[in-house]
């Protein structure tokens, strides 16, 4: 039974390894044909918003234009599904995104893509695939050079709205997972990946876990991440001049999407000390839904989403 295992890893390996090489060299091209999709979809909103707003200027009209924003988005989602295998789904990030919520706007960097939340200041979940070599890459060093998220469809909070605040800028995507990239490694530090963290979270438990999904990228060659803060709970206040909201709870999902052995673990952490292991605090992708009303993976095929999404095994990521 050993045996076998380890020639299904092995072989699951090399595969994997095959397929990771190439979604890397594809990774940039097709990110930039979905966001010339996305661009299309945004200045086709971006019309119909101005002609409205020319004659009408009221709430009833915004919430229209939000859900012609969002049903515009859906719709090239929709038109990618038509005309791509399931492989180039499974190549392009987006297949991956969670909902969007009513009031989030879908940013895209190189290297990773987030939904953000102007009421909050910062985003209701960030998304990003990390392979084996990105994981391992130690070509640029970390810059801290925070700054406001120049993307022009959202306004961003700023570096100095969490001074003397107590709350670290906590990364969403870590900074220590984009070192394959100079480009990469400054946009990983735009505001809008960020949300104040308590330091006994972001520098203990928070940063062990990062460190964990790394080694996991790189034993399963790649993997899907998707992080955030957890509003729906409630806030316990706002910090700085823009009122960042100071979450109670945060999440983590991995997900391992490629090969014959599909899996996918979540964890909740408190906002501040955690005490104990890091597997004390994992659950499923189905609690995280609850806890935050965002639907994860909605495009993946039903019956694989149910089966990833409802059950976890810390186990299966240690072994």
């Amino acid at each position: 039974m050993a045996s076998t295992k380890k020639t299904n890893k092995a072989t699951k390996a090399k595969t994997s390894k095959a397929k990771a090489k190439k979604k890397t060299s594809q990774k940039s091209s097709k990110k930039m044909s979905l966001g010339k999709k996305l661009n299309i979809a945004a200045l086709f909103s971006a019309l119909i918003a101005i002609s409205i707003f020319y004659w009408h200027n009221n709430e009833k009209v915004k919430e229209l234009l939000n859900n012609v924003s969002n049903e515009a988005i859906n719709q090239v989602h929709q038109i990618s599904d038509s005309v791509n295998s399931d492989d180039d789904k499974y190549n392009d990030l987006d297949f991956f995104y969670p909902t969007l919520k009513k009031d989030n706007i879908l940013v895209e960097h190189l290297a990773y893509s987030l939904a953000y939340n102007e009421e909050h200041e910062q985003a209701d979940w960030v998304c990003y695939e990390l392979t084996s070599e990105e994981a391992k890459a130690k070509d640029v060093k970390r810059k801290n050079n925070f700054k406001k998220d120049p993307s022009k469809t959202i306004s961003s909070a700023n570096q100095y709205d969490y001074k003397n605040s107590g709350y670290d800028r906590g990364h969403l995507c870590p900074a220590a997972d984009n070192r394959c990239s100079l480009q990469a490694m400054n946009e990983s530090f735009y505001m809008s990946n960020m949300s104040p963290q308590a330091p006994d979270l972001n520098r203990k438990i928070w940063k062990d876990l990062e460190t964990n999904v790394r080694d996991w990228a790189i034993a399963n060659e790649e993997l899907i991440v998707v992080t955030g803060p957890i509003l729906k709970d409630g806030i316990r206040n706002k910090i700085g001049k823009s009122q960042v909201s100071v979450p109670k709870y945060y999440y983590k999902i991995v997900l391992d999407p490629y090969g014959e052995d599909k899996k996918a673990i979540a964890f909740i952490f408190s906002n501040g000390l955690n005490k104990g292991k890091i597997e004390y605090y994992c659950c499923s992708i189905d609690t995280v839904e609850e806890r935050t009303g965002i639907d994860f993976f909605p495009r993946m095929e039903d019956a694989l989403e149910d089966k990833l999404e409802s059950s976890f095994d810390f186990k299966m990521w240690e072994d």
